[in-house]
């Protein structure tokens, strides 16, 4: 049975109520702390987790007997894709057979920004092992932890179901616990793990206001910041169209919209503009995005432009010089946090080499040191002072 919750979307400027059922799709006001010392990458857990031996990872099959099981998979993996039945029977019919690994090499090889082609993965990890440390253990880094991503949504989200009253605060409580003290497997950041409790938030919240309230909860903005991004990847796929059926036809009524909602729904714009607005990065998008953010003040502005840097990086990869225009408007410290969304990239990402060619393309020399700066760090790494100036 699927966990559904209650999603509420508040249509800014339409004064709109829409309703949304919202379970775990198949398809793929905080206080102010101290802020963290800057975070490397976690040690290992143990040798078992520095090299995990275990059947999920490995995969029973072998040879050719595996290569036959794989391309019955990528069938049947592309089959759910096209007629909306979801991938988790998928996984859940040839994970014990061709195991973590190769699944993620095949990924890797054909699709090497692969993300969100895990989660569901990692769903079944977690149904298959029971316990989030074995699951952390057996996804290791997969398509940029997505597999972890999907085992701890999946785990937890169950764990809050099945425990009844109560459940909810418990799950967020171990969640909480697990991202800010329990032992991570190497190069999982802590923030990554905010991320992923972002995603379990937001299955077992009743509404979208609720899951950013328990990421409130985590000690820290820097915490809070990467469990809203973590909501808003789980409720895209839901409250985009929903937002974009009310906006009307218009390509531009529909940015628009989907804008206003990430205003008024957290003080975290850029967690959710990722997110909401990721298919807007078209030249004609990325004006009216930068309007917008020269329209907006304090947090929000600064966490406009670095989204605006993020979402401008398929416009830059081709022309590198680009950058100068896309982080053009604004006072310094505009430029400096939209540089920084260009930059600050996920540890593995694929387009590394056109992102460092981008820094180095700024005609400002001291912007250029600071995009390298960002370039030189991880997304989700704790202890960023200029993502910090934004929350």
């Amino acid at each position: 049975m699927r966990r559904r919750i209650v999603l509420l979307v508040l249509l800014c400027g339409l004064g709109v109520a829409v309703i949304l059922p919202l379970a775990w799709t198949d398809t793929d006001p905080v206080a102010h702390h101290p802020a963290p010392a800057v975070e490397t990458a976690p040690d290992g857990l143990d040798d078992a987790m520095d090299a995990v031996d275990h059947p999920l990872v490995t995969g029973r099959l072998t040879g050719a007997a595996a290569e036959a099981r794989l391309a019955a998979f990528v069938r049947d993996w592309e089959r759910a894709h096209e007629d909306g039945s979801g991938t988790v029977w998928v996984y859940r019919k040839h994970l014990e057979a061709l195991g973590v690994a190769r699944i993620a090499r095949y990924f890797a090889t054909v699709r090497p920004g692969c993300h969100g082609e895990l989660h569901n993965l990692g769903k079944v990890v977690a149904e298959k092992t029971g316990d989030p440390a074995t699951a952390m253990a057996v996804c290791g880094d997969a398509c940029t932890f997505a597999c972890i991503h999907g085992a701890l949504k999946a785990h937890y989200a169950e764990r809050a179901r099945e425990d009844g009253d109560g459940g909810v605060a418990r799950a967020r409580s171990d969640l909480v616990a697990l991202c800010t003290e329990g032992r991570l497997i190497p190069g999982f950041y802590r923030g990554n793990c905010a991320h992923a409790a972002g995603h379990a938030f937001a299955i077992m919240a009743r509404d979208i206001h609720d899951a950013l309230d328990l990421c409130a909860t985590f000690p820290d903005r820097e915490y809070a910041y990467y469990c809203a991004t973590g909501v808003f990847m789980q409720v895209t796929p839901r409250l985009g169209p929903a937002l974009d059926a009310r906006a009307g036809a218009s390509e531009e009524a529909r940015t628009a919209a989907r804008l206003d909602y990430c205003r008024s729904a957290t003080r975290f714009v850029g967690a959710c503009m990722r997110f909401l607005l990721r298919d807007r990065r078209g030249e004609g998008d990325l004006v009216r995005l930068t309007d917008a953010c020269d329209a907006m003040d304090g947090p929000q502005r600064l966490g406009c432009f670095n989204a605006l840097g993020y979402l401008g990086r398929g416009h830059v990869a081709t022309q590198p010089g680009r950058i100068n225009d896309l982080c053009a408007r604004g006072g310094p410290e505009d430029r400096v946090l939209c540089v920084s969304g260009f930059a600050l990239a996920k540890q593995g990402n694929s387009r590394r080499p056109a992102l460092e060619a981008g820094c180095r393309a700024l005609a400002d020399p001291d912007l250029s040191a600071r995009c390298l700066e960002q370039f030189g760090r991880h997304y989700y790494a704790l202890g960023n002072p200029t993502v910090m100036r934004m929350l």
